[in-house]
Parts: C-alpha cells; structure tokens; sequence
C-alpha cells in the first residue's frame, strides 16, 4: 500500500510537472509571438548600428567616431528636451480618450513645426561654438549649421513613432525604428569612406535623417488620409500638461543610463568609458524584448478596462521574469567573449554580471511601465525613474573614483533595481486608472 501510495504520489508529481511544462511552453511562446515584430527588427537594427560605429573606428580613429557620437547624441537630446514626452503618451488619447486620428495627427503636425523652429535656432546660437571648441579645425561652421536640419527631423521622427504605436501599427512602428537607428550610421561610415574627411560625417548624418524621417511620414501618411487642423487649445494644454509628466520620467530614465558612461569618463579616464560603453551595450541587449513588449502592449492595454490591463500585466510580468533570466544567463558569457576578444583591460566579466542583474530587475517592470502610460498615471513612472536617478547621484561618485568600472557597475545595479522595485512595488497596489478618465470613456462609448 505504502508504495503504491508512493507512485501514486510521483505520478501525480510528474503529471504536474508535465502540464506545468506545457503551461510555460504555451505561455513562453505567446510572450515571443507578442513581441518578435519589434523585437527581432529593433535587435538586428541596433547589431547592424553597433557595426557601422565598429567599422568608423576601424577606419578612422577615435576623432571621427566622436564626432558621430557627438552629433548623433546632441541633436538626439535637444529633440527629446523639445517634444516634452508628448509623443510617448499618444497612446494614451487615443486608446482611453477616443481621440480621432486626424485630430491627434494634426496636433503633432504642429507640434513638430514649433518645437523644430526653436531647435534650429538653438542648435545654430550654441552648438558651433560648443563643438568646435571640441574638434577645432575638423569641422566648419558650415558643416554644423546645416546640421541643424537634423533637429526637425529628430523631432518629425519622435512624433511620427509615438502616432504609430498610439494606433496599434506596431510592425510600421518597428520598421521605422529599424530606419532611425540603423541609417543614420550607416549613411555616416558611407560618405566618410567617398570623401575622407570627418566632416562629411555630419553630412550623411543628415542624409540618413532625412531618409528615416521621410520614411515616418510615409508610414504615418498611410494610416491617415485626412487631417483635422481644428485642434482646441484645451486640447493642445491637455496633450502638454499629461506630457510634462512623462516627460520629467523620461529625461530621468535617459539621465540614468548615460549619466554613469559619463562619469566613468570624468573620474578615470577615455578608456574605461569606452570599455564600460561596450559591456553596458551588451548588458542592454536584455531590455530589447521588454521593450519591445512594453511598446506593443501599451496599445493593447489602453483599449482594455482597467482590471483587465492590470491582470494582464501581472501575467507579463510572471512570463518575462522567467524569459529574462534566460536572456540575462546567455548575455554574461557573451560579454565575457566580447571583453576577451577585444582585449579590454578596464571590465571583467563580474562587470558585466552585475549589470546583467540590474537590467533583470528593469526587464521584468516593462510591463507594469506599459500599464501606467495607458492608465493615465505617467506619473508612478517619473517616480520610479527619478528614484533610480539619485541612486546613481549618490553611489556613482562615491564608488567610481575609487573602483573605476567595478564601481560604475555596482552603482547602475543599484539604481536599476531601485528602479524596477519601485515600479513593481506601486504595481502591487493594484489597478490605479483615473476616475475622471473612466467617466470620461463610459461617456464617449
């Protein structure tokens, strides 16, 4: 009796195990099929930028490379100080709100008017006398004023992806976030190798910006035929003052993982950035997926009612806790090969473990991020990102100086998990849609 208890026991055992096997394996691959439209496309657009930026240093040196970064990344930042977050709540206004796509796309036609007329004015009083005092010689005045053609489009760019994941197109969406990433490099190795001089960088940063941004209006245009320009300025204050809020989060989040690259540059030196740069890239290939995952589902989530969007992000979070871990395991040996075959002296693999952790606890929260923006409370995300910020405020000039990269990497560990606890902890208190936003929709439907 005792041992047919004891099979009956084990059988029961391993008819839970089976079924739990194929729970996970049904459920693991409705995670995939959610977000490989723009996962699988962003992750090669990011490999085939990475190579492009390899490739310029291969030919050219450091100088080149730095006046790409430098290009890229300040017409980038002064886009996203302009736009205000309003294009990343998009979604927002149109899933909950019930705005028309004509309306919303003629308010971020104006939008980008606005803004990308103060940019260029901007980019033409300050960047000259920045950056050439950088580079000296190597780049004219001429070369850096037509680059302020680059902040109109940076921002027609921004404008143009949150439309497109606000109306639930989510492989356009993915397309030309493959065309912003990837072309703008790639056109900036090609007319450096026709013309051979580190100018001419600039000029096929230009080029690859006019072509991904011609190409989001493309995308757009086929979604809405006709525009309505009788935007209220009850609407306009609205889509700014709901923006401001995303926006404070976003600046934050941005903040957070590049603040420490500086650091590390202003503490111990040119190298070890370069070198933290690189495992701090690959650690990052972790959050492709859920970002991925928090793009698609934000749509999804703004159409559902509120206890529903909250359960469903309580089941993303249980599957893309056990796919990350998956990830994560995979991208440390990676990290190890990539710091053994270039030869970096500055990281270990440790480094590149502990940051692997802390983007676990980022990867896990994209849903919940995903959540708020669709419940109307952007504000539980600024919170968040802001909390992980003065992580890295704290720790990151205490321990850089005296551990350099180890340093830098236990200080964006912790401001990572501060940040996904955080939001995991104010997700646990459960559903939060504003009440004025329910009335609001029960009204409109």
């Amino acid at each position: 009796m005792f041992f047919f208890s004891l099979n009956w026991v084990n059988a029961d055992r391993g008819l839970a195990l089976s079924r739990s096997f194929k729970f996970f394996k049904m459920n693991f691959s409705k995670l995939i099929k959610l977000a490989r439209s723009d996962s699988s496309i962003l992750v090669i657009a990011r490999l085939l930028a990475m190579a492009s930026i390899l490739l310029l240093v291969r030919i050219g040196g450091e100088e080149p490379t730095g006046i790409f970064a430098l290009i890229s990344s300040s017409t980038g930042i002064l886009a996203f100080l302009l736009v205000i977050g309003i294009p990343s709540n998009y979604t927002f206004f149109v899933g909950v709100e019930n705005w028309p796509h004509p309306t919303i796309t003629a308010a971020a036609i104006l939008f980008a008017i606005f803004f990308g007329f103060i940019g260029v004015i901007i980019w033409l009083a300050l960047c000259p006398i920045v950056l050439t005092g950088i580079f000296h010689d190597s780049i004219s005045i001429l070369s850096l004023r037509l680059a302020a053609a680059c902040i109109p489009l940076a921002i027609i760019q921004t404008h143009s992806l949150g439309l497109l994941q606000a109306f639930n197109r989510l492989r356009l969406y993915a397309i030309c976030n493959f065309v912003a990433l990837a072309v703008p490099a790639f056109f900036s190795v090609i007319f450096y190798l026709a013309m051979g001089h580190p100018e001419a960088i600039v000029y096929g940063y230009i080029a690859g910006l006019t072509t991904s941004g011609m190409t989001c209006i493309a995308c757009v245009a086929q979604e809405v035929k006709l525009l309505n320009f009788h935007v209220s300025f009850g609407q306009i204050r609205r889509l700014v003052s709901y923006g401001l809020t995303g926006y404070l989060g976003g600046l934050a989040s941005l903040a957070n993982y590049r603040l420490d690259r500086l650091l590390v540059g202003v503490f111990v030196g040119t190298s070890a950035a370069g070198a933290y740069s690189i495992i701090s890239r690959i650690a990052e290939l972790g959050r492709v997926v859920p970002i991925a995952l928090q793009t698609s589902f934000a749509p999804k989530a703004a159409n559902m009612t509120d206890i529903d969007a909250w359960n469903r992000s309580k089941k993303l979070i249980e599957h893309m806790s056990v796919f990350t871990i998956v990830v994560m395991v995979l991208l440390v040996p990676l990290g190890a090969m990539a710091i053994s075959i270039l030869g970096i002296e500055s990281a270990s693999w440790q480094d590149q473990l502990l940051l692997c952790v802390g983007i676990f606890f980022v990867a896990i929260s994209a849903p919940t991020m995903g959540y708020f923006i669709a419940a109307g409370r952007p504000s539980r995300n600024t919170l968040a990102a802001v909390a992980g910020l003065i992580a890295t405020l704290v720790l990151a000039p205490i321990l850089i100086p005296k551990y350099e990269t180890t340093g830098a990497c236990v200080a964006s560990c912790m401001a990572y998990i501060v940040f996904g606890m955080l939001l995991l902890a104010l997700f646990s208190r459960g559903p939060v849609r504003h009440a004025c936003t329910l009335q609001q929709s029960s009204e409109t439907q």
